[in-house]
């Protein structure tokens, strides 16, 4: 069986769609067979890794449509499409999904169960890891990761207070889900945008390790780089495309590493 992993913080910028498609990326490059939930409306996880000949007939559109039963949806598997990687595979979204957040909410809290109920069960047998990414909200879409997840992985931005701040809603968010039967654990927090060369940074490394404790984070820290913003500019792209060789790929492969570690691969 395979396991879901949702990717969240209360906060824009800290990480959440990079760490998505890089960690990805390089566990298919371990050969693990991996699949992206784009679960952000704004779809920047599909367009960073979507083959650019592909044209996206069915999405997560279709599968969160609160307005058609789940018997006259889609097959999940017209949903998901090959990648730039081998091994990768993602579940698409469109910017279109953002008009379902108001009818889901309106159908609260049994539409905490739309992802799950759809794709759950195909996802786990058919997939090694699938990691599921987030808007930046506390949402109904962010409800509904948590209610299909396994655990959570939370990015936070090493240069922002606010990121920080944003981790205890989702903690929070989390529990909520477990206090309605779902079985979530939460795994690590990754430190993302460090400059060790930065006071502020590394104040703030050390706050989180002191809140949190330094075992609730990834001991990988993934570096500061424009080729991060450069990959994400030149879509499809990943660090692994863009520079395989620089020190934000060689912080992912780490990454990689330390994360299989953590379910005893």
């Amino acid at each position: 069986m395979g396991m879901i992993g949702c990717i969240a913080n209360h906060k824009g910028g800290a990480g959440k769609t990079t760490t998505t498609v890089n960690l990805s990326a390089a566990l298919a490059l371990k050969k693990k067979k991996i699949l992206i939930i784009d679960n952000d409306p704004q779809a920047n996880a599909t367009s960073s890794v979507i083959q650019k000949n592909i044209n996206i007939d069915k999405s997560l559109y279709e599968i969160l449509d609160p307005s058609v039963p789940d018997e006259e949806k889609p097959d999940l598997k017209d949903c998901i499409y090959p990648t730039i990687h081998e091994n990768l595979y993602i579940l698409a979204n469109v910017t279109e999904t953002a008009a379902h957040e108001v009818p889901m909410t309106q159908r609260y809290p049994e539409s905490n169960f739309f992802l799950r109920h759809k794709v759950r069960d195909y996802v786990t047998a058919n997939f090694d890891f699938a990691f599921i990414d987030c808007p930046p909200t506390l949402s109904i879409f962010v409800n509904n990761a948590m209610y299909c997840a396994d655990f959570l992985l939370i990015p936070t931005d090493a240069g922002s207070g606010n990121s920080l701040k944003g981790i205890k809603g989702i903690l929070d968010l989390m529990d909520s889900a477990r206090d309605d039967g779902i079985d979530i654990k939460f795994l690590k927090i990754l430190i993302n945008k460090i400059d060790r060369r930065l006071s502020t940074h590394k104040a703030i490394v050390a706050y989180l390790h002191e809140k949190f404790g330094e075992d609730s984070a990834f001991k990988t820290i993934i570096p500061t780089s424009a080729h991060f913003v450069d990959a994400e500019f030149r879509s499809p792209c990943t660090i692994f495309t863009k520079e395989p060789r620089s020190k934000g790929a060689s912080s992912f492969r780490d990454l990689a590493t330390e994360f299989l570690k953590s379910f005893g691969s």
